[in-house]
């Protein structure tokens, strides 16, 4: 479930209620646009880019000291500064597709269904079929653009489409996605228009094996700085790929960087337990809080390393150091 807002629904909740809320259905992953005013909803910190991982990857949370600060700097993550006037900073526009698509789903979450009700899918294409295609299944299977048997187990109700399926054809049938979802067969219009309704099929891309090893070959020969998953992530492919594919050059490459992280790992290691016994041999103060006040000093000018790591960092320096002072 990722974290996302609309920066003007922020600024609109601070004005008008003084205390700004998210909203449900932007937890919703199919959701990446507020319907309201047509922008695409935001995940990561203006500021500090909160929300972004080191690689680039958009993080599942974002830390939030309030709804609407950000967890990591303070910012408001309105669209409006609230520390200064003017004109509010710009936000990504999104699609017409993006738009209907959050709508759809925004009325079904304000309206969820009732205890009474049930999941009735299939009574609306049952209805669609009958009206405008006079009964034949094959004829809206067609027009759908899928598969008959996908097409029938959704009229017989054995199989409920997925979410995005559900917004799909809600948009095709020209009806609100919950009167979809609750069969509320007299939501449909009397006539669906000339306009082509086919869903986008999803196919896999092929799977071209030669251009895939040519391509890792180069990688994998051009630089040792690639990770496995970094370059599978980089070509569009699984890691597992990577393996399969240039199974011999990807288990050397994972050697490589694997001693290189070792060796990088332990030269950090011995730099911080050095820091440790300086640290230790510059204390003055009582032996309260030793430990803590070591591991502060570690942890200033090695930020990079684990809570476990610095615990066994200093306890090191501290064994060192008792082992100095024994056999002085």
């Amino acid at each position: 479930m990722r974290r996302q807002w609309c920066p003007h629904c922020l600024d609109e909740d601070l004005v008008a209620f003084g205390d700004p809320h998210l909203r449900l259905f932007w937890t919703v992953g199919l959701v990446t646009a507020c319907p309201k005013h047509g922008c695409r909803l935001e995940t990561t910190c203006p500021i500090c880019g909160e929300g972004r991982t080191q690689t680039g990857r958009h993080a599942k949370r974002v830390s939030m000291i309030g709804p609407g600060a950000c967890g990591s700097c303070g910012a408001w993550l309105g669209a409006r500064d609230a520390g200064r006037a003017g004109e509010p900073r710009a936000v990504a526009q999104a699609t017409d597709l993006e738009v209907c698509m959050a709508r759809q789903v925004a009325l079904l979450v304000a309206e969820p269904l009732q205890a009474v009700e049930r999941v009735a899918v299939d009574a609306v294409l049952q209805g669609a079929c009958r009206r405008y295609f006079g009964g034949a299944m094959a004829d809206l299977a067609r027009w759908v653009g899928l598969n008959r048997s996908t097409v029938h187990g959704w009229m017989s109700g054995a199989v409920v489409p997925e979410l995005s399926r559900l917004v799909e054809l809600a948009l095709k049938l020209h009806i609100d996605l919950r009167d979809l979802v609750a069969g509320n067969v007299s939501a449909l219009p009397s006539s669906l228009g000339s306009a082509a309704a086919a869903l986008e099929p999803r196919r896999r891309a092929p799977p071209e094996p030669e251009q895939k090893r040519r391509q890792l070959q180069a990688r994998l020969t051009a630089s040792e700085s690639w990770s496995i998953r970094g370059m599978a992530a980089d070509l569009g492919i699984s890691h597992r790929d990577v393996y399969y594919y240039a199974g011999d050059a990807a288990r050397e490459q994972a050697s490589v960087r694997r001693d290189q992280s070792e060796m990088k790992r332990s030269i950090e290691l011995a730099a911080a337990r050095s820091v440790a016994v300086a640290s230790l041999d510059t204390e003055t103060s009582s032996a309260r809080g030793l430990v803590r006040r070591t591991r502060d000093a570690v942890a200033a000018s090695h930020p990079q390393l684990s809570y476990a790591d610095l615990g066994n960092v200093v306890q090191q320096a501290i064994a060192s150091v008792r082992v100095s002072i024994g056999s002085a």
